[in-house]
């Protein structure tokens, strides 16, 4: 079990970031909140996130403005399984070379709601172990031609969502990957995809496992 951390109910909250190679950067922690910060002008020296989590169980990411983070606006990464965020409320205006949400690695048990995403390359969720995420009710405003909306890749077992999303342009809408044809080792992954409304992409939902 990992022994208690400074970063432990962490609150990031209130906060004006620009101009700065990384905007919020929280790291082996739990039940934390960043919520209502502005961050703009985000990147530079190969860094560019507008707010990274890292190795943290439980909390909180709301009601942040995040415009122009050079490589992702939200960026949650651990190798040994961040559970339990919730992400809501974001607006994440221009990722010029990345990712408006990005999930990597052994992440479960998410919330991704209700946010804003415009002009990114991807709202990515992708990951060689993720499982058991609601995607509900975000906005997705892709610009750039070859952009995709939603995109998994190699899904664990569990229930993972995607529910009444709002996808307009791109190329692909909804797209879901594996590369073992199981869509994640041990087992199936229930996948439930509804009630989204895309729009003007070369391809709405595509999954191919």
């Amino acid at each position: 079990q990992r022994p208690p951390s400074q970063a432990d109910r962490l609150v990031v909250e209130n906060m004006t970031i620009r101009n700065v190679a990384r905007g919020v950067d929280v790291r082996n922690g739990s039940d934390m909140r960043i919520r209502n910060n502005a961050l703009s002008q985000i990147g530079g020296l190969s860094d560019g996130y507008g707010v990274l989590v890292f190795n943290t169980a439980g909390g909180w990411v709301t009601g942040n403005t995040i415009n122009t983070s050079e490589i992702v606006g939200i960026f949650i990464q651990n190798h040994y399984g961040t559970q339990g965020v919730t992400l809501t409320n974001n607006v994440i205006t221009g990722a010029p070379i990345g990712f408006g949400i990005n999930l990597v690695y052994g992440n479960q048990d998410f919330l991704i709601a209700d946010n804003t995403v415009y002009d990114t390359e991807l709202l990515q969720v992708t990951s060689i172990q993720f499982a058991n995420l609601k995607i509900r009710n975000n906005t997705i405003t892709l610009v750039k031609p070859l952009a995709y909306g939603l995109y998994g890749w190699n899904i664990n077992p569990g229930t993972t969502e995607f529910l009444s999303n709002t996808i307009t342009g791109g190329d692909r809408g909804i797209a879901l990957y594996d590369n073992d044809g199981t869509f994640g080792p041990g087992g199936v992954a229930h996948l439930r995809i509804t009630g989204n409304a895309v729009s003007g992409a070369n391809v709405g939902v595509e999954v191919n496992g």
